[in-house]
């Protein structure tokens, strides 16, 4: 196992031996950890950091990698429907949400 350190949090770390490489244009490489992170990798600015699934995306598709992207897409598109019927199930929620608003 091989622990890789994150630049922009110091204590977090994950393993770079169980994690799925991406090879990237321009001195950068996306990696998918075991733990389902994206850690973005400039060896330029030697910079190790974790970065959100919408900013993994974007940067899968100006990569290439049209397919991973489409499966981050595809998983939200499965929240999205999961947190519809859950409100649909509760009344109450849509009532109080629709007071806030």
């Amino acid at each position: 196992m091989r622990r890789q350190s994150l630049t922009n949090k110091p204590r977090a770390w994950f393993d770079l031996d169980r994690a799925k490489r991406f090879r990237g244009s321009g001195g950068e490489d996306l990696y998918l950890t075991a733990g389902g992170r994206w850690v973005l990798h400039s060896r330029r600015a030697r910079r190790w950091a974790e970065i959100p699934d919408s900013a993994a995306t974007v940067w899968l598709d100006i990569c290439g990698y049209q397919a991973a992207a489409d499966k981050i897409r595809a998983a939200w598109a499965r929240q999205a429907v999961g947190l519809a019927r859950a409100l649909e199930a509760r009344p109450w929620l849509r009532r109080s949400l629709r007071k806030e608003g």
